[in-house]
């Protein structure tokens, strides 16, 4: 019987290393871990969610392949999406991304779904992490390897967090 990830005493935690990966409640997932390992170690419900979408290259008529790899974990009591462990084609963990119903933190810093976008800007600077793209509301730290957003950068109008992301690379995100 999966687990689900929230219950009324208790939310979910799910702390970022950078550069080493995450621990999910009690769980170490490391970056380069197999989708298996993974999966033996993080017992909560998911969906599997593999796809290929065909995308342009440059407005021109070609097409580049985008491999999606991810599971997709829930909270069942209120049918949202968590947050989603991402994979490479050979099935080793490199993504994170967490949508709701979690506390994050990262570098001692613990921040919840909601909290104002600038202020945990603000705190993620002053634990060192100063190599900072701003883009509207949302921000991404290249050391940290990590982008958070607000709902306001999605199309929302809230300046609340509504979107972290966190990679083993994220030079696709500012090259």
């Amino acid at each position: 019987m999966f687990k689900n990830l929230i219950n009324e005493k208790s939310k979910l935690k799910i702390e970022y290393i950078p550069n080493i990966g995450c621990n999910i409640g009690l769980e170490r997932l490391n970056w380069g871990d197999t989708r298996s390992s993974i999966r033996n170690k993080v017992k909560y419900q998911f969906i599997e969610d593999n796809r290929k979408i065909e995308l342009p290259i440059n407005n021109q008529s070609k097409r580049k392949d985008l491999e999606i790899r991810r599971d997709i974990y829930e909270n069942t009591t209120r049918n949202e999406h968590l947050f989603f462990l991402c994979y490479n084609k050979f099935d080793n963990l490199s993504e994170i991304e967490i949508h709701s119903g979690a506390t994050i933190i990262v570098k001692d810093v613990e921040f919840q779904f909601g909290n104002d976008i600038d202020e945990i800007a603000a705190k993620l600077f002053n634990v060192g992490e100063n190599n900072i793209v701003v883009e509207g509301d949302s921000f991404i730290f290249k050391d940290f390897k990590i982008t958070v957003a607000s709902s306001g950068a999605l199309g929302g109008k809230e300046n609340g967090l509504d979107y972290f992301y966190g990679a083993n690379d994220i030079s696709h995100l500012i090259n």
